[in-house]
């Protein structure tokens, strides 16, 4: 990853973005200076993945249930749920 700082994945900045560690799985960690947040370019679970979050609000936007959802994207069904909590209180 020499040379190529990745981008984050809250703010979209780069420029201000350092390594932070490694998480327990091994994988590095990064902080970014602009928003004060940590994350990582790769997750082990599928449910972290900022594709997923967007893929769990269309479906229930487009009203599946939580179980349908977990099924499709085969996800634990409480990160579906855990994300449709957090989705609700943020409203």
């Amino acid at each position: 990853m020499k040379g190529n700082k990745p981008i984050c994945h809250y703010c979209g900045e780069s420029k201000t973005v350092n390594r932070h560690g490694t998480a327990q799985n091994g994988y590095p960690r990064f902080y970014c200076k602009s928003c004060k947040t940590t994350f990582q370019t790769s997750y082990i679970y599928k449910g972290y993945e900022e594709n997923i979050l967007r893929q769990i609000k269309r479906m229930s936007e487009d009203g599946y249930s939580p179980e349908r959802i977990s099924y499709e994207l085969k996800i634990a069904l409480t990160s579906v749920r855990q994300y449709m909590k957090h989705e609700i209180i943020a409203q």
